[in-house]
């Protein structure tokens, strides 16, 4: 079994200062995540050099560092919706056509963001937004509703956001 993340002990209270330097930052996770990286069970992937046993799952080292910052940093908001899939199933198909349906009064045809903008930058992937060297209050300032799609299983995210999901807009393909 996969040790636990201090996150999933409780947060640790830090100085206020020294979190706002941290969050987010995919280069201090990294860091502070080689401990528990190494104490993993690590197996080869064919799309990625490792692959990491964590809860039951076997992920990359991206998918990992993605879920842990997402564990450590995200604060969902009422208005989040939440795209999760397997990959090639039709996801980018899905953020297309999800984000034309939540902002079909929004855009005009001549003028909507799909014609000039892929949906993956539009509909991002919330476990690698991280890793785009992307701080979190990126992710905060997104206009409402905000639009994020994962790869990674249900159970793998952290308690208050399948709480939250349970109760905000959530399509599972």
């Amino acid at each position: 079994m996969a040790t636990s993340h201090p996150s999933q002990q409780g947060n640790i209270s830090k100085a206020s200062n020294e979190k706002d330097e941290e969050q987010g930052n995919p280069q201090k996770a990294s860091e502070k995540n080689k401990e528990l990286f190494s104490t993993l069970p690590k197996g080869e992937g064919w799309w990625a050099e490792h692959l990491f046993h964590y809860q039951g799952f076997w992920l990359s080292n991206r998918a990992l560092g993605g879920l842990l910052l997402i564990q450590d940093n995200f604060k969902p908001q009422p208005s989040d919706i939440f795209l999760a899939t397997t990959p090639k199933s039709g996801t980018t198909w899905l953020k297309a056509f999800l984000f034309s349906i939540v902002n079909q009064s929004r855009y005009d045809f001549n003028s909507h963001p799909l014609l000039n903008t892929p949906p993956r930058d539009i509909f991002p992937f919330l476990d690698f937004y991280f890793h785009q060297n992307k701080p979190i209050y990126d992710i905060e300032s997104l206009p409402s509703p905000r639009s994020f799609s994962s790869h990674l299983p249900y159970n793998l995210f952290p308690k208050f956001i399948t709480v939250f999901m349970s109760q905000t807009k959530l399509s599972f393909n």
